[in-house]
């Protein structure tokens, strides 16, 4: 999918969402469509309270079809989460994990790593169109998968 094609499905985002996955705990913020940090460092539990908790959250940044959420996906540990707002009809990207750390540098001037910069990195990337589509099998397909 060219740049285009990318920045044509985030048209009309007003908030967006960057979501750093972990094996537990979960990081996210929230960028606003001008690049202003909303919110940041919003821990999330990978559980389904955790999972509910976040629904709050987007659901106080504005209206479902406004949002765009990114994750890194990290091992397999993201793939619950994403099932999980593939199933309430949120917009998922996914951020390459190598295009976190390269643009982290980038940013502020240090490779130094954490959960909260990781999450408006993410949403950062989103919004500036460097994402890739969440793919991953559904229905019957998901079925024959396993």
């Amino acid at each position: 999918m060219n740049f285009n094609k990318k920045m044509e499905k985030i048209k009309g985002v007003k908030v967006f969402a960057g979501i750093d996955v972990g094996k537990n705990i979960h990081y996210m913020s929230l960028v606003g469509e001008d690049g202003e940090v909303k919110r940041t460092g919003i821990k999330i539990l990978n559980d389904k309270e955790g999972f509910e908790k976040m629904i709050e959250i987007l659901n106080g940044a504005g209206k479902k079809e406004e949002l765009a959420l990114g994750l890194e996906p990290t091992g397999h540990y993201w793939k619950a989460l994403r099932y999980y707002l593939k199933e309430k009809d949120y917009r998922i990207y996914l951020v390459n994990p190598y295009h976190v750390k390269l643009s982290k540098e980038m940013r502020d001037n240090s490779q130094r790593k954490t959960d909260k910069k990781d999450s408006e990195l993410i949403a950062h990337l989103v919004r500036e169109g460097k994402f890739l589509n969440s793919r991953l099998l559904d229905g019957n397909y998901e079925e024959l998968r396993r």
